[in-house]
């Protein structure tokens, strides 16, 4: 990250020319490394239209001192200021507003995303806030931009626009959806100050067809509008290539909403694969109810490069999901989760919610025993994560609480990041309770994953490895993994060329393979007599003289075939090397092979 600070100061400091739009996304430091294709999106428009645009994202405002934010802004003298908000960011976004138009009087401060969409005019109580653009903004954007840049049109024509005039507040007509997405242009990452994106998240579609209570949509709607395979995939290649990546986040709410659309996106992501030869993997999100509809389709994504997929689970009681009109069934997730077991190779990241619809103590216990049972079902494959609920602003369970037992405490989410603390009580459980409650979710689940770490086959544990050190992919196994450092070190001369397996013992000769333990610590146990091999999934106690030997010898400092024939010497005179290595030393180096103690070099 040093490299791009440096680069990204010396653009800010260096005397910029003006800047027509500025946006914002101003996100909690705690989530420096977010993107946000909806910015890019405006900004991508805007600049198609002939204006002068740059997108500040989290980083930048993480990285950069106030004093040199100041600088950029009083040296680019935007006409407009625009700042993405929502509930967790409305605060800074307030702050950072108030300076902005400070040092920029001139400029016009707008604010658009989910919470201008929720909550409408209640946002232009800040008087540093000029005009909000709810809902889709493309449309909204470029008019404004048009009527203060060039003077063309009028503020009553700028589409979706809430803004004052005098003590009056005005709305405009709400811009209607835009139906052809393609006619979009590609969110352009190099309208950000460095120009590469932190992370490549794709939006293939927008809105969502589906009517969970709990779910914000205001901005999108809730039908479900995509842009055509050609279009996403063009995307996706042009950004691989661009910046020289291998991994992006289809970003969707409900990417598989339409399977034969999906197909057709994984049909050119291999034509392209096999074309460009480049190795590449994403990850996006599903519903257990469509996979259960098109069970082929998650095969589909698998084979093009689909790595992790996340689903809403919510809870492990069916009338609780049943509330929130998820439209889904344990039985689906459970069909789900198995499939992905069978085909091996990918994640399943399934998310409960704890404090939510009708709430009980039972319920929760129920949703504990439920990602418990999962993860056993699919150890290696199946992971989970569980928040507080959320009664975010403009959804239902927002605006009609009591109608679903839910008390809200803290609506501003003024604690923490919003699924990170307990914001709502139910009527059987105090928010004090329901915070001991994750608590001993988090608990049981961190038993559960450890306690099934040694029964993950040797080729997801590969995996694991792979996705973080190919893709930076690290999946919540990956965390429980890495703390043994026998895997660590496995896994980690695997990495470099010059080491393979027993498998791959191909034609070399005994001469050619050095064996190298992956502990270089001995630890003896018994006065000295036997050996403990700790630091994997599965701990080891070497007691025959035989094989204490062959390990402390195996430590990468001499072949195989010096081994063998000092073994020879010491113990079997009268055998052949080649014989004791098949019989002896290759059976002993496959059981330390299999529980990661061994590896080898050339």
């Amino acid at each position: 990250m040093g490299k791009r600070i440096e680069e990204l100061l010396e653009s800010f400091r260096r005397k910029e020319a003006a800047y027509d739009v500025v946006l914002v996304h101003l996100d909690s430091f705690y989530l420096i490394a977010r993107g946000n294709p909806g910015l890019l999106s405006l900004a991508a428009v805007l600049h198609r239209e002939g204006f002068t645009v740059k997108v500040l994202t989290p980083l930048d405002l993480f990285s950069l001192s106030l004093s040199d934010i100041e600088g950029f802004f009083t040296a680019s003298r935007p006409s407009v200021i625009g700042f993405y908000t929502n509930s967790d960011n409305i605060f800074p976004v307030k702050d950072l507003a108030r300076k902005a138009k400070k040092w920029v009087p001139s400029a016009k401060i707008i604010a658009g995303g989910p919470l201008a969409s929720a909550l409408g005019e209640e946002l232009l109580s800040w008087p540093f806030f000029d005009a909000l653009i709810p809902g889709e903004g493309e449309e909204g954007i470029v008019a404004y931009a048009k009527y203060l840049v060039r003077g063309e049109g009028t503020l009553g024509g700028v589409p979706s626009m809430i803004y004052r005039s005098g003590a009056q507040v005005l709305k405009n007509p709400q811009a209607p959806l835009i139906e052809d997405l393609d006619s979009l242009p590609l969110p352009d990452h190099a309208l950000t100050s460095v120009g590469r994106p932190q992370v490549l998240t794709i939006t293939s579609g927008r809105g969502c067809p589906f009517g969970c209570a709990f779910c914000f949509q205001v901005v999108h709607g809730r039908r479900y509008r995509f842009r055509s395979p050609e279009h996403v995939v063009a995307e996706i290649t042009e950004n691989l290539e661009r910046y020289n990546l291998n991994v992006f986040s289809l970003g969707d709410d409900t990417f598989v909403a339409n399977p034969p659309r999906v197909r057709k996106i994984c049909e050119l992501l291999g034509e392209y694969r096999k074309k460009s030869e480049r190795d590449f993997a994403f990850y996006c999100e599903g519903r257990a109810d469509i996979f259960s509809r098109s069970p082929d389709l998650l095969d589909t994504l698998r084979e093009a490069g689909l790595i992790r997929l996340q689903v809403g689970i919510e809870s492990g009681d069916q009338s609780v999901i049943d509330a929130y009109r998820k439209g889904i069934t344990l039985g689906q997730v459970e069909d789900l989760v198995a499939h992905a077991a069978r085909l091996g190779g990918m994640s399943l990241v399934g998310h409960f919610i704890v404090g939510g619809a009708f709430e009980t103590e039972k319920t929760v216990r129920k949703s504990i025993d439920f990602a418990r049972h999962l993860i056993e079902m699919a150890p290696g494959v199946f992971e989970t994560g569980v928040g507080f609920f959320c009664p975010y602003p403009g959804t239902e369970i927002s605006m009609r609480p009591s109608d679903f037992d839910i008390i809200v405490k803290d609506p501003l989410f003024l604690d923490n990041l919003s699924t990170l603390e307990a914001s709502c009580a139910t009527k059987s459980l105090s928010i004090e309770r329901l915070r001991v409650l994750r608590q001993i979710f988090h608990r049981e689940i961190d038993k559960v994953m450890k306690r099934t770490c040694g029964k993950i086959p040797y080729r997801r544990v590969c995996d694991h490895f792979r996705w973080a050190q190919r893709y930076g992919l690290t999946s919540f196994r990956y965390s429980y993994l890495r703390e043994h450092e026998a895997l660590n070190k496995y896994f980690f001369h695997l990495g470099s060329p010059r080491f393979f397996r027993i498998e791959d013992f191909g034609r070399r000769s005994l001469d050619e393979i050095i064996p190298m333990r992956t502990l270089a610590l001995l630890e003896y146990d018994n006065e000295g007599r036997s050996l403990l091999l700790r630091g994997s999934t599965r701990s080891m106690k070497l007691q025959d003289p035989r094989q204490i030997f062959i390990y402390r010898r195996s430590c990468g400092k001499q072949s195989l075939a010096a081994i063998a024939s000092e073994f020879r010497e010491r113990f079997e005179p009268e055998a052949e090397v080649e014989s004791l290595v098949s019989h002896y030393f290759l059976p002993f180096y496959k059981k330390l092979e299999k529980h990661y103690y061994m590896n080898f070099y050339q």
